[in-house]
């Protein structure tokens, strides 16, 4: 992707018909790291990991050095090493990190509830993998999927009035991404299955819901 088309959507969605609006702000960095911004950001643009299948940083090593000679000075930060930073990539290639590193990144995988992992493969983590965590997405920096799975927790058990409580105690009737993630997993989620059901219900209701919250803060 050339860095003129970016340029070109970065300042066509910092505008309106030509008027400024919200200024778009690009950052840098581990997209499994977002300090401060998953609850801020509406795009994460990532390249995930081919396990043992295709060895990204060692095919970008020639682009990467041809990359340093004209950009190295202005972004030495980036181009810091010789060639392609190659430590924390989250691969199983037998002549790196002998699988450890990919270990690693799925073990916190699996902690964070984001996936379920059976060997080499992986798929999306649903409400009932996460039966045994019991205060999940109570703290107020909960990650979005753990608000959610609380959120269709509470539908489930028919608990709209605590859903409607739990909804604006974390500001999540308004929030765009709370529901941006729920109409994502409404979209490639197999319709045959509890979780999308529940989500397709709640989205069904997000006007109603948000109609009792405010009517509820009014109280």
């Amino acid at each position: 992707m050339s860095p003129r088309y970016l340029a070109d959507v970065i300042e066509r969605e910092s505008s309106s018909d030509g008027a400024p609006k919200n200024p778009a702000i690009v950052y840098l960095g581990d997209a499994a790291s977002l300090p401060g911004l998953v609850r801020n950001v509406e795009t994460v643009v990532t390249d995930p990991p081919y396990f043992d299948a295709i060895g990204y940083a060692d095919l970008s090593d020639y682009f990467y050095v041809w990359l340093k000679r004209g950009l190295g000075e202005q972004f030495p930060e980036v181009f810091a090493t010789p060639q392609t930073p190659k430590r924390d990539e989250a691969v199983a290639h037998k002549h790196r990190h002998h699988g450890n590193r990919t270990k690693a990144t799925m073990a916190v995988a699996r902690e964070h509830g984001l996936f379920v992992v059976h060997g080499s493969s992986c798929r999306l983590a649903l409400l009932k993998d996460r039966s045994d965590k019991k205060h999940l997405g109570d703290e107020a920096d909960s990650p979005l999927i753990d608000q959610l799975h609380h959120a269709l927790r509470l539908w489930k058990g028919e608990k709209r009035d605590e859903l409607v409580e739990y909804l604006a105690e974390h500001e999540l009737t308004d929030h765009a991404p709370f529901w941006k993630l729920a109409q994502a997993l409404f979209e490639v989620l197999p319709r045959d299955i509890e979780d999308w059901k529940l989500i397709s219900a709640l989205l069904g209701e997000r006007e109603s819901l948000r109609t009792q919250a405010k009517r509820t803060r009014l109280l």
